[in-house]
């Protein structure tokens, strides 16, 4: 993964972040159409990011020996805010925030994003702040 991500940043003259993250938006609208039976109609993107560990990584576990999404952990501060913490030693915190950001999409929703912390910087792990955000369209 780490080559295709490299390669692809070097053809397109994007950094990895910029990649990872433009795949995730890319691939999001197939995750949501894989996993729309597991989401409830009235949940937010933010309902989304918040239960993603329990809901759909907890089937991908069980539907699929050997698969190993990320462990997330998740503090919902309000109803407008959930702070993300992704640990993997795949450090592809890049790629959850374009799942996110796809997520919004796919709902008609704004969200703004903060990573308060990453293990590409020496943390042990990434703080990804997902807030609601505002549209002006």
């Amino acid at each position: 993964m780490e080559a295709l991500v490299s390669a692809a940043a070097k053809m397109s003259g994007q950094s990895a972040t910029v990649v990872l993250e433009d795949f995730g938006l890319f691939i999001a609208p197939l995750l949501m159409n894989m996993y729309r039976h597991l989401i409830p109609g009235d949940w937010t993107t933010l309902d989304v990011i918040e239960k993603t560990e329990e809901t759909i990584h907890h089937v991908v576990r069980v539907q699929t020996p050997g698969a190993k999404p990320p462990v997330l952990r998740t503090t919902r501060r309000s109803e407008d805010e959930v702070v993300l913490i992704y640990g993997s030693p795949r450090k592809l915190c890049a790629l959850a925030i374009g799942i996110a950001r796809g997520v919004a999409k796919q709902f008609n929703e704004a969200i703004d994003v903060t990573q308060t912390k990453c293990m590409h910087n020496g943390a042990p792990y990434c703080e990804i702040v997902f807030r609601k955000g505002f549209k002006f369209w």
